[in-house]
């Protein structure tokens, strides 16, 4: 049996690991509870810049409305590329009313007014549409979009249904591309008009649809595993087989300074703004005829 003093002792040294134990939990418990405060603060104080810059990178199907996007989140080189801006202004209200020369004037079939600051309605233009569309008289046309030096350049967006043209016209000035002046009318009023309206049937008519594709039908894509380009013909009993989706409401295109005139040959190229859709096709004009002669996937 142990003597008297020694049960003591060790009780008193039980007593004090117990509340040394409990002071160590309790500060493991409150360096927890200051970590977590403080990588929320760190967050909660992020620049708003970096908040904003990333907004404009985000899916470009989704047309940015809210009020917490910033104008000036646009890096500066987006003004080079004509491209580069317009997609910001479909998706940013607050940059596009500042991209706007007020009072904007404003024609419908030929009535001419000018609207204020106050009285502009955000507008997505073409961002609402799955695809848009560009319509070109050459291969080299292409070329355009790239061209830092053009001041000058269009937005048409075609309704299929009511046959009817709106055009953005935007200039670039001091450096800064804005939108100067906005023409809504019947489609005669555009360079593009032949082809329109031709396009209008073609995608709402499926026999004379059958009529106006070449048989054998030039075709190219790439090969899902090796993504070489294959190219060769199918019939045109096949163009369903291998069609794109096409466009049935609306068709949009952007001049970039070239000029449309009665071509002979029209190259109509299909894209998504997600990136999913690339198809172009090729159609000739022979005797006042056009005729799809070529499609790419």
């Amino acid at each position: 049996m142990l003597p008297p003093c020694f049960n003591v002792s060790l009780s008193r040294v039980k007593a004090l690991y117990m509340k040394v134990y409990k002071l160590f939990l309790s500060l493991l418990v409150l360096g927890m509870l200051f970590s977590a405060c403080g990588k929320q603060e760190k967050k909660a104080f992020l620049p708003q810049e970096e908040e904003t810059a990333d907004s404009l990178v985000t899916d470009s199907l989704q047309v940015e409305t809210t009020d917490s996007v910033s104008v000036e989140a646009l890096p500066q080189k987006a003004d080079e590329l004509f491209d580069d801006f317009v997609f910001a202004f479909m998706k940013n209200k607050h940059f596009q009313k500042a991209r706007i020369l007020f009072p904007l004037p404003y024609q419908v079939n030929g009535k001419k007014q000018k609207i204020k600051a106050a009285s502009w309605k955000f507008d997505p233009m073409y961002a609402k549409q799955e695809n848009y569309t560009l319509l070109l008289d050459s291969r080299r046309e292409e070329e355009k979009a790239k061209d830092t030096a053009i001041h000058h350049v269009v937005v048409e967006e075609f309704n299929l249904r009511t046959e009817r043209i709106k055009k953005y016209i935007f200039q670039r000035k001091s450096s800064t591309w804005k939108l100067t002046e906005v023409i809504e009318g019947e489609v005669e009023e555009s360079q593009n008009k032949d082809f329109y309206v031709f396009y209008r049937t073609f995608v709402s008519d499926k026999a004379f649809q059958q009529e106006h594709i070449a048989n054998p039908l030039q075709f190219s894509t790439y090969d899902e595993d090796s993504f070489e380009k294959i190219k060769g013909f199918i019939s045109s009993d096949q163009w369903n087989d291998f069609a794109p989706e096409l466009p049935q409401n609306q068709l949009t295109n952007v001049l970039y300074g070239q000029q449309h005139k009665k071509s002979q040959l029209k190259i109509l190229k299909i894209s998504s703004l997600s990136g999913g859709l690339n198809s172009t096709l090729t159609f000739k004009r022979n005797n006042g005829k056009w005729t799809l002669i070529q499609l790419e996937n």
